[in-house]
């Protein structure tokens, strides 16, 4: 856990600097997977960013998402019969991984050996994570840090940088978008995150057919709220004992009618101090930010995979400014 402080830290920290004694940076590429689509989104090494793709997941990437109980693991060679009992979500993750990186590679007009991925769980031993992070291998690639959940990147995205943060801050992350319903309750200690409690609902988002959904919305959050809330590591006891603010991130949070049901349990005034950050886009473009700052620093000691820095123009220094 200390490792994903430090890494998303990077995101306000400015101590994440550049590697000294070195005449060139690289940029960072960094994918967010969604219930319905994947994004990836690069951190330049002139300080921009850029989103490159919103690409929408098939039916199998989408069943594959919604997927509360994990497939039995393949057994041992089954390539060679075609049994592989994983096969059609490993395929599912592996056409998302392998388009959201011929976009980068397009950008690049070069390969590259690095990304950072999220997710609404990415929870050790989630099943999604453990078949997103094979596709990543898969692909020639790997990840700088581990995956990360998308309620905490979204959070310290929507940390203001112009003021000094408080100690002791508890937020509420809530990702409603056409598909799904993922709540995150998190303890903010000056841009330290750890999250509390989860809860992610497939097929409660904008788009389902039932006129009650936003029911189990009003109950998602009201059970996600329950007292007393759990204590947070870093303090010596939660003193709060109330949401201090919400993050709102998905496709579909400017709905009227899921505005209205917030509202009814979190109060107006909350929901109108709501910090949204690019909904859409915003947990790609901070994770591609924050990974930057880490692949860039002192400490940084990943290891592509082998050949890649051979055969990628990204990490040489008459690579040129990308």
């Amino acid at each position: 856990m200390l490792s994903l402080f430090c890494f998303l830290s990077c995101l306000v920290v400015p101590s994440c600097s550049a590697r000294p004694g070195i005449d060139f940076v690289v940029p960072a590429v960094a994918f967010s997977l969604t219930a319905d689509y994947g994004i990836a989104a690069l951190h330049l090494t002139n300080h921009s960013s850029v989103t490159l793709a919103k690409i929408d997941g098939g039916v199998g990437y989408k069943a594959f998402m919604r997927r509360e109980d994990a497939l039995p693991p393949d057994p041992w060679l089954c390539f060679l019969w075609r049994s592989c009992t994983r096969k059609p979500d490993t395929d599912a993750a592996e056409t998302m991984i392998n388009v959201l990186k011929a976009s980068a590679m397009q950008y690049f007009g070069t390969s590259f050996c690095f990304v950072d991925i999220a997710m609404p769980d990415a929870t050790q031993g989630n099943y999604q994570r453990e078949i997103f992070e094979a596709a990543v291998r898969t692909a020639g690639l790997r990840q700088p840090n581990p995956s990360q959940n998308a309620g905490l990147v979204a959070v310290l995205a929507n940390d203001p940088t112009d003021v000094e943060l408080p100690d002791g801050q508890i937020v509420l992350a809530i990702d409603y978008s056409r598909s799904s319903l993922n709540l995150d309750l998190v303890c903010d200690d000056a841009g330290v995150l750890d999250r509390r409690r989860h809860e992610y609902i497939p097929n409660i988002g904008a788009d389902s057919p039932d006129p009650t959904h936003l029911d189990a919305v009003d109950v998602a959050i009201r059970r996600i709220l329950l007292q007393p809330f759990p204590d947070c590591p870093s303090w010596e006891r939660t003193g709060h004992k109330k949401i201090n603010h919400i993050v709102l991130y998905g496709d579909a949070i400017d709905n009227e009618a899921f505005i209205q049901a917030i509202k009814n349990v979190l109060g107006t005034g909350l929901v109108a101090r709501a910090r949204v950050r690019e909904p859409v886009f915003g947990v790609a473009l901070s994770l591609a930010e924050a990974s930057y700052r880490g692949q860039n620093s002192i400490d940084f000691k990943g290891e592509a995979a082998f050949g890649c820095r051979w055969r990628s123009g990204l990490y040489a220094q008459n690579a040129g400014e990308l």
